[in-house]
């Protein structure tokens, strides 16, 4: 069975770091709470521009897990091409994309050696 995980990355975080692994909720109206305590409480929210990425269940050659956002290099007929992991609602499963508009399903790749090679909120340039 595939493990059901999260990670989020807060744009407009001023704390140091703007990943999110663990320690939040849903609210049932859409607010992301921060971090449980014992008694179920909440500490606080988080902004409105929380982007929510979810773990594929699969792992690069380095053993990370690969989420949406991730830029992923494969190497294709011996070239290292890159492209980001998305979820494709049409076809309800995640896509490897690159910069070309090239699309394979994600577990099309596995057979090309897939590494992280970054994300696409801290790493943009590397899709161009």
């Amino acid at each position: 069975m595939r493990q059901i995980k999260f990670r989020a990355w807060d744009p407009e975080a001023n704390r140091g770091h703007k990943w999110i692994f663990d320690g939040f909720a849903v609210s049932e109206d859409g607010k992301f709470l921060q971090n449980m305590h014992e008694r179920g409480e909440y500490s606080g929210e988080y902004g409105d521009k929380i982007i929510l990425m979810q773990f594929t269940g699969l792992l690069d050659k380095n053993s990370k897990e690969i989420y949406e956002g991730d830029i992923v290099e494969i190497d294709f007929e011996g070239s290292k091409e890159k492209g980001q992991i998305i979820w494709e609602n049409k076809r309800s499963r995640f896509m490897w994309l690159d910069n070309r508009n090239d699309d394979y399903g994600i577990f099309e790749i596995d057979r090309h050696g897939r590494k992280i090679v970054g994300n696409i909120y801290e790493n943009p340039e590397l899709l161009k």
